[in-house]
């Protein structure tokens, strides 16, 4: 029994290395690792790594040793076929999504391949992925990483379906080609869009200060250019911090300003809001909210954004790619949104070199969104200094050639280059950059500066600040204003940059570089700069720099203030003049409206749900948009105007709350009793048999002056107005209007830019015949004959009731 035991453990014995020699055979490394020199390769999101190698024979699997793909990080690997090139749009023979590996070899197992030269990849599709790597080449296995040679050997395994005669075969010659861009897109709009003229538009703020038009300017488009620093790391931010809001903790414990431990602030030192957006506490992931930023900037009037990537090497990665999809998006709704630079390090550091890497390899290698792409000088621009860029290494040597670079230049950190620095920050009297022919390419202004320290010491530069005692006034509701620093309330009027507007705007460089959009955050300090608790960047409502509106008291004073002076700056187009009468039949055929002359386009898809996190603490959620609102037309003949809205969608219930309101401005002085500027509103009560027209008596408050004729027709209404009641009685008329939906139950105006739909968005209006040179004396002399009826009014209103 006994030996009949052993010769069974040893037949068993010599079975099993009979198979480990055949596996072994079969089995070819890619890795060489004889000295231990492994070491771990970490691979980001959309980063490609490559083996190519020429298999000797059939085979059937690969394994990819992976010393990590964790939690919901996942990896595509690939087999391609070698066609002479590393692929770019080939089909994989053989593709497979792997997650949840550690310290494990992923099988990649195919039908059989015959023998040949091909291609490995391993794609991080989301996350991260380590690989282990040897830094010794294996002989006839060569590299790749973003499709840039690579040293070294990768742990990969090759499974021949039969002992090979040898293990690889030479591999055919190759050397990737360098990049180089492409040149710069043309930015083309359809038809639709073309048609969509926001500098044409008008608007007064809440301060009432009206936008500045061609019949002001008479300047037509000039090829100047207006960019704004744009932050994208409160998608990181927020996901790390909690919503905190500074003006809010000092209101309520003033003593705790410059108190380190006071217990206002809990014991947190991390970061903190100046104020809260009007958007709220919210990410740079949040759809929604990028969407809103894409619009507004657009109609600003604004062309590049430039994301602070000026702390180490990080880019906020996920945010500007979500921002590049939502932008994407919004340009074929015909919005046309700013372009996109990156703005890094403020001196030549390590970090610069590692940074301008990954949004190469990340962005523009790839050709991502390159209709995107902020160019100058012919080429992408990359706002960063070079200097740490090695010529020497294949990537850097492309990178060097691939960009115009431009050097982030800050005072007292890194010494001036006249010929390549652009600044960052401005201030009166502004300082220009590079210049050319007499003329400087770029010149910086600022919101506020944290002049001597950080934003909360005495010396700062905050938003009423003069330099030369500045002054400005302005007239609207018959009453002046004169704007300086020490009148009340001096912190909405922007004094700071408005000093620095009219300097630059009388210089005329090629570039106005604004600071900024939506920092909103700043870290607490207990101690910065020789102050205590310390706010380095951003303080309180006159101690901050951005302009995106808030829910605070500055509101959205400084984004009109920004339209305003850019239309200063680059001009704006010359409005169309609509002399042509057409008589409309509302409730006939639609195809009247094909010839008439006064169309006005819109975004659509500009309300997106919302459903996403903020700072931590907050959670947005709101699906307001109803009647997505395309396009608007306005037809007159002697005794009625018309108005025509068009939706994408059939129209919803007309007794749906704060459906379908049109809103009216015919006095551009302010003087007639009006709400933010408008003297009638129609539809603020649901139509019914007819629509109601209501004049506002002051504010939010309205009385019905008419019931109107109107029709729905699917996804048009059609509303007929007499002249008369909304007081055009020239031959031509001129007023200016916007639509709204789902929005401003109760005069909020600011849920013009949060709810629902309007066209054109928040202050906006079109315009009839407003803005043309040739109808400024027709504007005129209506506003003379309105001034004129309101002061007879109030006569007879005086004598009616004396005599009684």
């Amino acid at each position: 029994m006994r030996k009949k035991l052993i010769f069974i453990a040893l037949i068993v014995f010599l079975v099993s290395v009979i198979f480990v020699y055949s596996a072994d055979d079969t089995v070819v490394s890619f890795f060489t690792d004889t000295v231990k020199n492994d070491f771990n390769l970490t691979l980001s999101e959309r980063e490609r790594f490559s083996v190519r190698f020429h298999a000797s024979n059939s085979f059937d699997k690969l394994d990819i040793f992976f010393v990590s793909v964790k939690g919901s990080s996942k990896v595509k690997v690939s087999l391609y076929r070698w066609e002479g090139k590393l692929p770019e749009g080939q089909e994989a023979l053989e593709s497979r999504e792997f997650s949840s590996l550690n310290k494990s070899y992923a099988s990649f197992d195919f039908n059989e391949k015959e023998k040949g030269e091909y291609l490995l990849e391993v794609e991080v599709v989301a996350g991260t992925a380590i690989l282990r790597k040897s830094q010794y080449k294996r002989s006839q296995v060569d590299l790749y990483r973003n499709g840039y040679v690579e040293g070294g050997s990768i742990d990969v395994k090759l499974y021949y379906t039969s002992k090979p005669e040898k293990d690889l075969e030479q591999l055919s010659s190759f050397h990737p080609p360098k990049h180089t861009p492409m040149p710069e897109p043309e930015y083309k709009m359809d038809e639709f869009a073309e048609r969509i003229k926001p500098d044409t538009w008008t608007g007064v703020d809440g301060l009432g200060r009206t936008l500045p038009l061609y019949s002001n300017i008479k300047k037509g488009k000039n090829d100047r250019i207006v960019g704004i620093f744009y932050w994208t790391w409160h998608g990181e931010l927020s996901k790390a911090s909690r919503a905190r809001n500074i003006t809010e903790i000092i209101k309520k414990y003033p003593e705790a300003i410059n108190d380190f431990k006071h217990r206002a602030w809990e014991g947190y030192s991390g970061y903190h809001h100046w104020n809260e957006p009007l958007f709220g506490y919210y990410s740079t992931n949040d759809e929604y909210v990028l969407r809103k930023h894409a619009e507004m900037l657009a109609d600003a009037g604004i062309d590049f954004i430039a994301f602070d990537c000026t702390n180490g090497s990080y880019t906020w990665t996920e945010s500007y790619m979500t921002l590049l999809k939502v932008f994407s998006e919004a340009k074929k709704d015909g919005v046309r949104v700013p372009k996109i630079t990156f703005m890094s390090n403020f001196a030549p550091i390590d970090a610069t070199w590692n940074l301008v890497k990954q949004l190469y390899t990340e962005l523009y290698r790839p050709g991502l969104y390159n209709d995107l792409w902020f160019y100058w000088e012919g080429k992408p621009l990359m706002w960063a200094y070079p200097h740490t860029i090695p010529e020497y290494d294949d990537m850097g040597s492309e990178i060097l050639e691939f960009f115009t670079f431009r050097y982030p230049y800050a005072e007292g950190i890194w010494p001036l280059d006249e010929n390549y620095s652009w600044g960052w920050s401005g201030y009166y009297p502004n300082k220009g950059y590079v210049k050319k022919n007499g003329v400087y390419e770029q010149m910086p202004i600022s919101i506020a500066i944290n002049h001597g320290g950080p934003m909360n010491n005495p010396d700062a530069w905050g938003r009423a600040f003069s330099h030369s005692g500045y002054e400005s006034s302005y007239t609207y509701g018959g009453k002046t204003t004169l704007v300086h620093s020490k009148m009340e309330n001096a912190i909405k009027y922007g004094i700071f940059i408005q000093e620095q507007w009219d300097y630059v705007i009388e210089e005329n460089p090629k570039i106005v570089f604004v600071t900024g959009w939506n920092e909103w955050v700043a870290i607490r300090h207990e101690e910065w700069g020789g102050y205590e608790n310390a706010f380095p960047d951003q303080f309180n409502d006159e101690f901050s720099r951005d302009i995106e509106p808030s829910n605070g008291e500055l509101k959205d004073n400084y984004y009109y203030q920004l339209v305003a002076n850019v239309r200063r700056f680059k001009g704006v187009s010359r409005p169309d003049t609509y002399k042509r009468k057409n008589t409309i039949d509302i409730f006939g055929d639609i195809r009247q409206w094909d010839n008439v002359e006064a169309v006005f386009n819109h975004y659509t898809n500009n309300t997106k749900k919302r459903d996403h996190a903020g700072y931590i603490g907050t959670y947005y959620k709101s699906d307001t948009m109803r009647n997505d609102i395309k396009s608007s037309k306005v037809a007159f003949d002697d005794e009625y105007i018309y108005f025509y809205v068009e939706t994408v969608n059939a129209l919803t219930d007309k007794n749906d709350e704060a459906w379908m309101r049109l809103f009216i401005d015919v006095d551009f002085t302010g003087v007639t009793p009006n709400w933010e500027g408008f003297e009638f509103v129609v539809n603020r009560t649901s139509p019914q048999d007819k629509c109601y027209v209501e004049r506002s008596i002051g504010g939010w408050n309205w009385e019905k002056v008419f019931e109107a004729d109107y029709s729905i027709k699917d996804n048009v209404l059609q509303i007929a107005i007499p002249r008369k009641v909304i007081y055009q009685n020239e031959d031509i008329p001129s007023f200016s209007f916007k639509w709204a939906d789902n929005n401003c139950v109760d005069g909020d105006i600011y849920s013009f830019y949060t709810d629902g739909d309007c066209a054109p968005g928040g202050r906006f209006c079109f315009a009839l015949n407003i803005g043309n040179v040739e109808n400024s004396f027709i504007l005129a002399a209506i506003m003379i004959s309105v001034m004129i009826a309101l002061v007879l009014i109030k006569v007879i209103v005086y004598k009616f009731k004396t005599r009684w």
